[in-house]
């Protein structure tokens, strides 16, 4: 029938259903663009000495001071510096934020000849490194992420490139590609074989964190599943601090002093830093560890104003109010900013007026804002300061305690400190709220803003341990678990048998989830040592066996040049006995969770001609879990025999894939057929377990020796 013939009542009724069902799909689409981002790992090299993420830590509640003269394998400090300004090719700033060992790497683990290690820029090598730990922090695994992952990455300055290629004759194609900013995230997503997006990012000094928001975006709108993270930035070349110099943006005291009178501008810094994202549902659904969650993020640029560098209130206040709306966070709600605090006379009161009018107007009895700046620790590391603020407050939520900043003595007189309502800390301090809500800001020098809303992750735990999470014991059960450690080089597998030695000492490490990471969540490399341990000592005394090269009989070792082709061979009926899997139920959750699902799907089986043979009234009321573990008869019996072996399978199947194990190939025999056809992709488990479970019974309900 057309609509036009239809009664007025029911042409309204028909729009107003189609309407209904235009909002519904405009709210699905708003969900899913403002879905929440799962920070799943964090790894960083920060100055001097905090190579992890727990160095770091221990640096930011220590107030370590990091800053030093320029190094002499940088530049020649003494042929560049002069106290005055205005001296033509000279610098008037001594001091800096450094990294130890910029110039160590191991090319070769990353497919990098020798000699063209030579021409690769050090932010590249430091963003392999750290771009390597981070997925390894994740439990990720190269090739089983690389169709939907993308690499984010702010960068800024091109130092290494212009020392190289300072005369013509230097030029070479090792160049081209070893310092190209493009090729930051280019030769990361390459190493690792990552097809997702790959963007690099120059926004100047916010850059990392406009990369955050990139990234976001790309999760949100699914154009990736996964995604890293990172913002890097190292000191190669006396070029920019002679830049800076002219601009009169860097210290000559030598010290980062954020909101505080003494400020005279920043100290500039270098590091890495680079997280792994994904959807919230998704890291949940995997039962990944979840270190805190990205509310909602923004950029935004300050238009045209008092100079092309000077900041912009109005613009910077937009930009945080942009992120609290995408987060759907009232801003009395967060407790602390990580500031971009420069340091610098114009821009620190102009961003904290800024902050205080979009996070402390209305803080309605809840405290104070709470600010600090990361810069005062570990200096400004520019392209990636960002990310070092992102993980400082990561690392304040996961250690319950903010830490103060240092250099804050005398409030800088240019900030109306009796009209806002924020406190600098200098101390440590507990989380104000139970569930920390936190503002990272990073601001550029071209203009480009960004904001992003951090919260703590929601409760979660291992996948591995998900059903054992009320017992803390290492292994509480005595059970064996297998530990599996593999390296590029025999040497290498050695260095990092040392290393989970020592990650074992604290006593405080679950042997069931270091088992599930090493053998789930690391590539497998040529050189491989595998052992089985009932406890964390007796896997301690394994791992210092490998290190130091020692033969023992309980340790397997061995190379692989390439992985074996495998095959899995499912049996037919007949291999079924009582109590079958008993032990994988009570112990695997993984296949405990298979059975139940079977369970579910099964349902209780009315069987008449089962209940007759069997001789049990209670057989059509029975379960699979009680057919597999408590009756005898009805184990044996067609109607059953078929789905219990069915079931066995899939849980194999699943748990054997949740540890990494997949076949090149798959046989079945009889009723084995139907699991080595779900396990090859041809159907279904649930439309496998419905096709045996109707089998069994037919051939059930057939005469006996018929």
């Amino acid at each position: 029938m057309m609509a036009d013939a239809l009664s007025p009542n029911k042409q309204a009724l028909l729009k107003i259903r189609e309407l209904k069902q235009q909002i519904e799909a405009l709210q699905a689409e708003q969900a899913t663009v403002s879905e929440p981002i799962a920070v799943v790992s964090m790894a960083c090299r920060f100055p001097r000495r905090s190579k992890t993420p727990e160095l770091f830590w221990q640096s930011l509640m220590d107030q370590t001071d990091e800053v030093t003269e320029i190094p002499q394998d940088r530049w020649d400090l003494q042929a560049f510096h002069d106290e005055d300004p205005e001296i033509p090719g000279r610098m008037y700033a001594r001091h800096g934020v450094f990294l130890e060992d910029i110039d160590e790497m191991d090319p070769e683990f990353f497919g990098i000849s020798p000699r063209e290690a030579t021409w690769v820029d050090p932010q590249q090598r430091l963003l392999m490194e750290v771009g390597w730990e981070a997925i390894e922090r994740a439990c990720w695994v190269p090739e089983k992420i690389g169709d939907r992952t993308g690499v984010f990455v702010g960068w800024m300055h091109n130092d290494y490139q212009n020392e190289a290629s300072d005369s013509f004759l230097n030029l070479n194609p090792y160049i081209a590609t070893g310092a190209a900013g493009s090729f930051l995230c280019g030769r990361l997503a390459y190493y690792l074989g990552l097809r997702g997006p790959s963007v690099a990012v120059d926004t100047a000094c916010s850059s990392s964190l406009v990369a955050l928001h990139l990234a976001c975006s790309s999760l949100q709108q699914r154009d990736c599943d996964r995604a890293l993270v990172g913002g890097v930035n190292a000191i190669c070349s006396p070029t920019t601090n002679i830049l800076t110099c002219k601009l009169k943006a860097l210290s000559p005291t030598g010290q980062s002093r954020a909101f505080d009178a003494a400020a005279d501008g920043y100290l500039r810094g270098e590091g890495c830093g680079v997280v792994t994202l994904r959807r919230l549902s998704d890291a949940q659904r995997d039962g990944d560890r979840i270190i805190g969650v990205i509310q909602g993020s923004a950029i935004g640029h300050n238009g045209s104003g008092g100079g092309l560098t000077v900041p912009n209130p109005a613009a910077q206040e937009q930009v945080i109010r942009d992120a609290l709306r995408r987060a759907g966070v009232a801003p009395a709600d967060v407790s602390y900013l990580e500031a971009h605090g420069t340091g610098t006379e114009l821009g620190d009161p102009i961003e904290l007026r800024a902050a205080a009018a979009a996070l402390a107007s209305e803080r309605n009895g809840s405290g104070p804002l709470l600010v600090g700046s990361v810069k005062t620790n570990i200096g400004h590391l520019e392209a990636a300061a960002g990310m070092a603020g992102l993980i400082k407050v990561l690392l304040a939520i996961e250690h319950g305690r903010i830490p103060g900043q240092r250099n804050f003595e005398t409030p800088n007189p240019h900030i109306p400190w009796d009209q806002i309502d924020v406190e600098v800390l200098t101390k440590p301090v507990k989380w104000p709220s139970v569930k920390p809500i936190v503002g990272v800001s990073a601001f550029g020098m071209s203009g480009t803003n960004a904001h992003a809303i951090v919260a703590a992750p929601p409760q979660s735990v291992s996948r591995y341990a998900a059903d054992a999470n009320s017992d803390s014991e290492s292994n509480a059960d005595g059970l064996p678990q297998l530990i599996t450690l593999s390296g590029r080089t025999e040497e290498g597998l050695r260095e990092l048998a040392s290393r989970y030695a020592q990650h074992l000492q604290d006593g405080t490490q679950n042997l069931s989830d270091v088992a599930y990471t090493t053998t789930t969540g690391r590539t497998h490399f040529e050189y491989r040592a595998a052992f089985a341990a009932q406890s964390v000592d007796e896997a301690a005394d394994r791992l210092a066996a490998i290190a130091c090269g020692r033969v023992s009989p309980d340790v397997a070792t061995a190379t692989a040049k390439r992985p074996p082709r495998t095959a899995w061979q499912f049996t037919g009926q007949g291999s079924q006995y009582l109590g079958m899997g008993k032990a994988l139920y009570e112990q695997e959750p993984i296949f405990r969770q298979a059975i139940d699902q079977c369970d579910a799907l099964l349902g209780s089986r009315a069987n008449v001609s089962a209940a007759n043979e069997a001789g049990a009234s209670a057989a059509s009321t029975a379960t699979l879990r009680q057919v597999l573990f408590d009756d005898s008869a009805l184990v044996h019996h067609t109607s059953w025999t078929q789905p219990a072996i069915f079931a066995i399978q899939m849980g194999l199947v699943k748990l054997f894939q949740s540890w990494g194990l997949s076949p090149d190939m798959v046989l079945g025999h009889s009723v084995g057929q139907y699991a080595a056809a779900c396990t090859a992709g041809m159907m279904s488990w649930e439309d496998g377990l419905r096709l045996i479970g109707e089998r069994g019974r037919l051939i059930g309900d057939l005469p006996s020796g018929g």
